[in-house]
């Protein structure tokens, strides 16, 4: 020890623990101010019900007859978050996009900013969802391929859909929250493909994902963002659907999965 050199004064120094701690009192700060004008922005809405909102600079049709816990995702500016925070993370503009349940159009037009409009095919099992989707295209300059049908493990020409009030949960499986089953035009999942060679998959379909991936050829896909439904799918049908990715060459991307939305790439 050199004792010839000056001690510093640690009161002029603050140590690194009460810099971080000061860090961590400015975060919780910020969240909770967002927190509050988030609670304050979705309060004013409920009262004025606005037909339009913007998520993340990308305008979407509210419609004033969905339920309340549908439109307040979109007030909140929750509404598919996962999926978008993913989209944005792991796609790059050489992309080719196959979307499979499409909604109201939200993650189909973030592909769209990143690859393209013309790089992006997305298919929409319900009809009036579709036309919701195509408004919201409209309303932000974008054209990507929208095709209303619902697509299968197996070639046929028309399949049963199930329309529930919350335009999410809507499925090819009957389950609660079903009011009414339409007949919709049937794509096969090889068939779109082979059609439109995308690199890329994203795929939301409410529980249908393990008949329509079970005998699927991935071979010209190098990423898969899949939301997982395990309130509908048991452990052992998602469990098999990861083994088939990991066959075909997959790895699974955990530091850009969130939740039930994940993400697997060659």
């Amino acid at each position: 020890m050199d004792l010839t050199r000056p001690k510093r004064n640690n009161l002029r120094h603050s140590p690194p623990g009460g810099a971080r701690m000061r860090t961590k009192a400015k975060d919780r700060l910020r969240h909770t101010v967002r927190l509050a004008r988030r609670h304050l922005l979705t309060s004013w809405f409920r009262v004025v019900k606005p037909q339009i909102v913007k998520i993340n600079g990308i305008k979407l049709k509210v419609d004033p007859r969905w339920p309340a816990t549908m439109r307040d995702a979109f007030y909140k500016g929750s509404y598919e978050h996962s999926e978008y925070h993913l989209v944005s993370t792991v796609l790059t503009p050489s992309d080719r996009v196959l979307e499979i349940g499409a909604a109201v159009g939200f993650i189909g037009m973030r592909c769209c900013q990143i690859v393209g409009s013309s790089n992006v095919v997305s298919i929409e099992a319900n009809p009036d969802i579709c036309a919701i989707a195509r408004e919201n295209y409209a309303l932000n300059g974008l054209s990507p391929t929208l095709i209303n049908a619902a697509i299968t493990s197996t070639s046929q020409s028309e399949v049963e859909f199930f329309i529930s009030d919350h335009f999410w949960a809507s499925s090819l499986s009957d389950k609660d929250g079903t009011t009414h089953a339409i007949k919709v035009r049937g794509v096969s999942f090889s068939e779109a493909v082979a059609l439109y060679r995308p690199t890329a998959l994203v795929m939301d379909v409410e529980g249908a994902e393990f008949e329509i991936l079970k005998d699927s050829d991935l071979d010209s896909i190098n990423k898969i963002c899949i939301e997982f439904h395990p309130q509908f799918i048991d452990d052992t049908k998602i469990t098999q659907i990861f083994s088939k990715f990991i066959s075909a060459g997959f790895r699974i991307g955990l530091s850009e999965s969130r939740g039930k939305v994940v993400y697997f790439h060659k």
